[in-house]
């Protein structure tokens, strides 16, 4: 269970390094800001930030998934650290 939190961790580390980061989200939330209020803006960044960790949260299970059930390749990540 601890290689779940730490996984975990790890990718809420990256999500956080990709939302600081300005791109289409950006543009997004300050459109809404700039053409309704702050309200608006902040609506569009939860509804945002609530999809990524979804989509993050179902990528990690996944992926945990996959290694799990294949020794060769959770063998592989092991040994490339």
């Amino acid at each position: 269970h601890n290689m779940i939190y730490e996984t975990a961790f790890k990718i809420a580390l990256i999500h956080l390094a990709v939302v600081m980061s300005p791109g289409q989200s950006f543009l997004l939330i300050g459109k809404y800001t700039l053409s309704g209020s702050n309200k608006h803006g902040y609506y569009v960044a939860l509804g945002i930030t609530i999809a990524t960790v979804v989509l993050a949260t179902c990528s990690a299970m996944g992926f945990l998934s996959l290694v799990r059930s294949n020794l060769t390749l959770f063998k592989l990540i092991k040994i490339l650290g």
